[in-house]
């Protein structure tokens, strides 16, 4: 179940909205995704790209252990890479899901270990106590050797914002054949079959990525304006015509209201610059784990 929990737990709540519509709708495959996107709204998220990659092993998890138990599972990680109390338990106040599970899942955030920043303020503590007391001096800098292995994982992270923030930086300089390409590579990293349009006549797509059964187009704007509904069109119109099972556009920038309206209800995933940087996130976790270049 480790597997399937640390899969779902790092989409955050999409992942969690998925679980809940294939548990509550019983769809699997592109079906599920479609009712995930709904239950989301029309709102930006990257729930497109990765739920192509978690749909089946998300499937799979339901079977064996169940909503409740992966739900459980998926708040409690999400909790020890840092996310606060606070916000997972305003999170799970919106899930449609009973009371009583509410409860439950409330229970085991409130339980947990504590966030990032609660473990700032102990280790501050923990230094404070150090200075204040006459210890002999090898057992002191044991203990604050101690103390500061445990910052290792905030400055990692820090770094690896420092990292994303450059790899935007330079697609905003990038043209938008570029863009296209290294979105191809990107998602190749990612583990999906890529098949590049042509660069005219594309119909509303620049490459159609594919992972197990579940079929995207993908249209990439790279651009400094906001992405309007025109794209959406496009895209809506390009799911036929390649015979995919939904749509997804990527951008550097933001996407306007009627975009995100229009884009809810034609099965189609917006990523925009705040989205993409999780996406960075999950190539560079995969990068750093198997030591595979992008």
């Amino acid at each position: 179940m480790d597997e399937v929990v640390r899969k779902i737990a790092a989409l955050g709540f999409p992942g969690v909205i998925l679980l809940i519509a294939m548990a509550t709708t019983g769809y699997t495959g592109a079906a599920a995704i479609t009712a995930a996107l709904a239950m989301l709204g029309p709102f930006g998220m990257i729930g497109g790209i990765a739920f192509l990659g978690v749909v089946g092993i998300a499937a799979d998890g339901l079977s064996k252990f169940g909503l409740e138990a992966l739900l459980l599972g998926i708040y409690k990680q999400r909790q020890q890479e840092g996310e606060s109390k606070k916000s997972l338990c305003k999170e799970i106040e919106g899930l449609m899901v009973s009371r009583d599970f509410k409860r439950k899942l409330k229970a085991e955030v409130k339980n947990g270990k504590s966030s990032i920043k609660d473990r700032r303020a102990s280790k501050s503590s923990s230094f404070y106590k150090i200075r204040k007391k006459n210890y002999k001096g090898d057992f002191k800098r044991k203990v604050k050797a101690e103390v500061n292995n445990g910052k290792s994982s905030v400055e990692d992270s820090r770094a690896s914002k420092q990292d994303i923030d450059e790899q935007l930086d330079a697609i905003d300089n990038m043209k938008g054949r570029e863009f296209e390409e290294y979105l191809a590579k990107l998602f190749k990293q990612l583990g999906y079959q890529v098949s590049s349009t042509k660069a005219s006549g594309d119909y509303g797509a620049d490459m159609v990525i594919k992972k197990g059964e579940i079929k995207a187009v993908v249209q990439a704007k790279r651009q400094q304006s906001s992405v309007g509904i025109d794209a959406v069109q496009q895209v809506a119109a390009a799911i036929p015509h390649y015979q995919a099972h939904l749509g997804i556009i990527i951008t550097n920038s933001k996407f306007t209201e009627p975009a995100k309206n229009m884009a809810a209800s034609n099965k189609i995933g917006l990523v925009d610059r705040d989205n993409f940087k999780k996406v960075f996130k999950t190539v560079n976790n995969q990068k750093y784990s198997e030591c595979s270049p992008l």
